[in-house]
Order: structure tokens, then sequence, then C-alpha cells
């Protein structure tokens, strides 16, 4: 708040006012960008449907989509955080990637053959894609519950949420959707007014050249779009290891609004909290008391007469440790009980007294009768002998605390190395038991879980997602090498993405660790129903008209979902959350390089692999 007559202005920094704004600021978020997130669905779904009932039907599918997944959460007793507002945003370009695909093959069939009923036209255009969509509702719930695996609780929950709506939209969208339109079409059909058939987005004349051309190269050049992918892939993978990871609270703070949102209604503007913006001026500014301590518990017997000897070598062992900061006066900035007794005993006679009683050898360390020497510290200063020396209610000592102040500039991962090591050597004494502790050390613990959560959720879904379409590809098409093809270019997008991160200094965080399974998860829908609808074709067509029927049918209808998650993700950058704005840019780059892949990398690989395979098994059923 600006004081009236001071020209100085007041404000509040707090952990509790920070989980507090970070909660408003994402509701007022969602106000704002949810009907934006609408609008553009509903227009992108219009230019690619051309027909109101499609339009209506896709969105009525998305809203029972959401309607069944929050009544699922509500019954798992999950609740909304940050992270699961992009759970709706992943759904919706889910949702309409496979009304996209059920429709336009619906539309083929009533392009090819006009007589059909509205039935059999719907059946013909499930069955035409429905492997395809069971295959990518498996992989892609499979990436995202491959995020059980991590140890960030609240990853675990965005892994089941998103899985539980994935499912959601396949029964809504390969069930009850197409058994609505059938219903609508018989219905106009008995009142006499056929229902007309727009062309799928394949055949739109822009389309159509764009995808044709796309081909055309990938026929003519294969193995320089091969190539030239690979190199891309491997200088992303190579930068990758370039990617910090950071657990700045700051970065989750939500930002002040931006200049464009003051003409706004009151109704829909974001509050200027402006929380970040004072966090980083008062961390830039002031020298805040430093939170770079390491805490060591010390639980045990320490009242055994060699817990001093060991508490000595434990302080002398932390403060010869590089990370270890130095006092003006270049002494170690370690304390603990010892220090306490020191400092008690220079003001007190009587804990001097009794100190020296308990030093037998003279070197300034007690190594016998502990209890009596902390008693006395209890009784001359309790509040500093509470700092350090636990005592129970029944006048018992359980625990002890060591502090080490660290270099502000050393790594996380080294503090934590060189606390690990102290309390190992504290713990050598049969009587003690030692805990690293404080901001640092769980820093380095998060770090790791995020670094654990990106390769585990990796490996985990890259394994399973392979397996599946190995097998898949193996029994519908004779081909164990088709699966792996499938695969490859996702891989590709995610090197792609990683490089990018690494070039526009995006660190990882918690919320970009998921998206490596959103990415296999999605990039791998998008390649299934190209290589899926290229076997198909490929049995009954030359290789060059079955890319060509592959790439303007199924690669309009993958454009087009395509481009429709990339603008629902996109828009959360108008957000003034930090962690949401991450989430969205990246999500959408990622999807936009997946489809990129689908559309060009692709096709240049199934050339290359047709030319191995000059025919598939016709006898094959589908």
């Amino acid at each position: 708040t600006r004081m009236a007559d001071h020209d100085f202005e007041t404000f509040v920094i707090a952990e509790q006012l920070g989980l507090e704004r970070s909660g408003q600021a994402t509701a007022e978020s969602f106000v704002l960008v949810g009907p934006l997130i609408v609008l553009v669905v509903v227009g992108l779904l219009t230019l690619s449907y051309r027909d109101p009932v499609d339009v209506i039907l896709a969105c009525l599918g998305i809203a029972l989509t959401f309607g069944w997944l929050v009544g699922a959460m509500g019954w798992l007793g999950q609740s909304f955080n940050q992270l699961l507002i992009a759970v709706p945003c992943l759904l919706v370009g889910l949702g309409v990637d496979y009304s996209l695909h059920v429709v336009m093959r619906q539309r083929e069939s009533r392009a090819r053959f006009p007589s059909l009923t509205a039935e059999r036209a719907m059946t013909l255009g499930i069955a035409g894609v429905l492997v395809a969509i069971g295959v990518t509702t498996l992989t892609t719930a499979t990436g995202f519950l491959a995020g059980l695996a991590s140890p960030i609780g609240i990853l675990r929950e965005f892994g089941l949420v998103a899985a539980i709506g994935i499912a959601s939209a396949f029964v809504v969208f390969g069930l009850l959707i197409p058994a609505l339109r059938i219903e609508l079409d018989e219905l106009r059909m008995r009142r006499g007014r056929a229902p007309s058939t727009p062309a799928t987005v394949g055949s739109l004349p822009p389309v159509r050249r764009l995808l044709e051309r796309v081909g055309s190269l990938s026929l003519r050049r294969p193995a320089l779009i091969l190539a030239l992918a690979l190199v891309l892939a491997v200088g992303g993978a190579m930068g990758a290891g370039a990617v910090e990871t950071t657990t700045d609270r700051t970065e989750f703070l939500p930002a002040d609004r931006a200049g464009w949102m003051e003409p706004l209604p009151e109704a829909i503007r974001p509050s200027a909290t402006g929380l970040r913006e004072n966090a980083q001026y008062v961390t830039a500014t002031f020298e805040t008391p430093s939170d770079r301590t390491v805490e060591l518990l010390i639980e045990g017997t320490v009242t055994d007469d060699s817990v001093g000897s060991t508490l000595d070598a434990g302080r002398s062992h932390a403060g010869d440790q590089p990370t270890t900061a130095q006092s003006s006066a270049g002494e170690p900035r370690v304390s603990g009980p010892l220090t306490t007794v020191e400092q008690v005993a220079a003001d007190n006679e009587t804990v001097a007294t009794q100190l020296n009683e308990s030093d037998t050898t003279g070197d300034g360390v007690p190594d016998e009768n502990l209890t009596a020497l902390f008693d006395v510290v209890y009784a001359a200063d309790p509040s500093a002998a509470s700092e350090t020396i636990h005592r129970t209610p029944d006048g018992e000592y359980d625990a002890l605390r060591m502090s080490i102040v660290v270099d502000e500039t050393a790594d996380s991962a080294a503090i934590r190395g060189d606390a690990d090591s102290t309390a190992v050597l504290i713990s050598e004494n049969p009587n003690l038991q030692a805990t690293p502790a404080g901001g640092p050390v769980l820093e380095a613990v998060e770090q790791r879980a995020i670094l654990e959560t990106i390769l585990v959720t990796f490996l985990l879904a890259l394994v399973v997602i392979a397996v599946l379409l190995v097998g898949l590809f193996r029994r519908r098409h004779g081909s164990w090498s088709l699966g792996l093809v499938t695969i490859l270019p996702v891989l590709m997008a995610i090197a792609w993405l990683l490089g990018t991160l690494w070039v526009v200094s995006v660190p990882f965080t918690a919320e970009i660790a998921l998206i490596v399974a959103i990415a296999i998860g999605l990039g791998t829908d998008y390649t299934v129903h190209l290589t899926e609808r290229f076997a198909t074709e490929r049995r009954a067509h030359s290789r060059e008209t079955a890319l060509r029927v592959s790439l303007t049918e199924t690669g309009g209808a993958v454009l087009a979902s395509g481009l429709t998650t990339v603008a629902a993700f996109g828009l959360l950058l108008l957000t003034v959350v930090p962690s949401l704005q991450r989430f969205g840019f990246v999500t959408a780059l990622v999807v936009a390089y997946s489809v990129l892949a689908t559309l060009v990398v692709l096709p240049a690989l199934l050339v290359l692999w047709g030319r191995r395979r000059p025919k598939l098994d016709e006898t094959r059923a589908d």
C-alpha cells in the first residue's frame, strides 16, 4: 500500500501469503483463459468440421469428459491444484483428435459409397480408426501412468487424473458421440432432410497441397529428411545435459498482470498482486539472513561418554568441507551442543566448573557425566540450551542439533554430499544416528526427484509403449520393425524439445518433468494413426498411393487436431501463474514438434521401411 503522506511503499512477503495468492491467481487465470480456450477450440472445430452438428457433438463430448473426470476426482478424494488445470487442455486436444479421426473416416466412407445408411457409414468410420484410437488411448494413458513412479506426490496425482480423463475421452468419443450422430442422421433422414457430407480436412485445397508436397518430398528425399531430423535430435539431446534444474520458490509465485490486461473488465481482470516481483526485489536489494544452513539431527543415547569426542570430530569434519561457509575471522561457521556448552561456560562459573569435571583428558571436550553437564547448562541458560540440546518433559536427553552454515554459491548436490559425509562420521558411533536436513538438503532432494521423474517416466513409458506398438503391428501387419518406426519420430520430437529448452534457458521444474510423458503419449497418438493408415492402404495400393492417401486424409486430421491442442495449451501463456505459463509454452512446443515429426519425419521413415517390404500380406484380416 502507498502511504498518503509519505513517498514510499510497503508490501508483505510471506509463505502463507504466497500460497493464498497463488491459489487466487490460478482461479482468476482460469476465468480469463477458460472462455478464450472455448472460443478458439470452437472456432478451429468449425473450420475443421464445417458442420454445426459435428461441432456441437464435439463440444458435448468434451463437456461430458470433463464431467466424468470431475466426478471421478471427487470419488477418489483428489483436490485441484495448478498442474491439474492443464488436464482440461490435454483432454480438449485428445477428444478433438478422437472425434476428428472418426468423423473424417465416416465422411470418407460416405463420399466413396453415397448409398450407405448412417449406421453403416459410421460403422465403417469407426472400424477404420478403432484400433488406432484404442492403441493411442492405451499408450497415452500409459505415458501418464508412468508418472506414478515419480517420488513427487503432485506428479503422481497428475498422472492418475490424466489417465482417468483419457479413458473417459475414449468411451465418450469412441462410443457415445458416434451413437448420437447415427441417431441424429437417421432422424434427419426420416424427416426427408438427408444430412450433408462436408469434405474432410485433408480434402481442403490449401491443406491438400501442403500435405501432397510433404509426401512428394518424402518419396524423393527420405534419407535427407531423416538425416536432418537425426542431426537436430542429436544436437537437442546433447543440449539436454546443460538444462538446469531449479526448485526456486519464486518461479512459482504469481507475476503481476501484463499491461494489456488493464483495459479488461474487472470481472475477468487478474488482480495486481505483484507478489513475484516483490519477492525478487527483496532478494536482490536486501541482505537477508541466510537460509543456506544444513541441520544435522542427532538421535540416540546422546549422554553416553563417547558422544563428546564424536561431536568434536563431527564439528571438525564439517568445518573442513569445501561447502562450509567461513566467518569474517576465517573460522568455519559450525555450531552444535559443544558450542552451546562453551559459550554458556564462558559466562557462567557453575557450567565452567562442570565442564572441567566432565573433561578428564584436558582437551576441552567432555568425555564423562554429560547428563550433569547438560543439566547445569539448562539451568544457566535454558533458551540457548534448547537450541541444540533437546530435553524431554521427564528430564531425559534424546536428541542434539548441529548447524552448518554453507556457502551461498555452493551447489545443492555438493552441499548434500558434504552433509551426508558428516552424518556418516557421527553415525559411526553406535549410540548415535545423524540425519541431514535443512533447505539446501531439501533442494538437492527435490532436484534429484525431478531428474529421477524425467528419467524413470521416460524409460518406463518408452519401454511399455514400444512393446505395445511392436506387438500390435506384428499382429496386424506382420512386421516387428513397424512399431519401432512409429515411435522413433516421438523420440526425435522430445530431443528437439530438450534442445529448445536449453536454447531459450527454460529450467527443468516439477511440471516440465511431466511433459516427457505427455510428449510420448500425444506424439504416439499422432504417429499410430498415420502408420496404421499407411500399412492398411499399402495392402491394396502402391507405396506412393498409400503415402498420399495416408497424408491427405489421416494427416489432415492429425494437423487439425495438433493445431487445436497447440492453441489450447498456448493460451496458458496468458495467465499470470509462471508454472502454468511454462507448462503451456513447453507443452504447445512439444505438440507442435510431434505434429511436425509425424507429418514430415514419419513419412520418410515409412518410405524407407516400405522399400524393405515391397508388399504387405493381403491375407491378414483387419
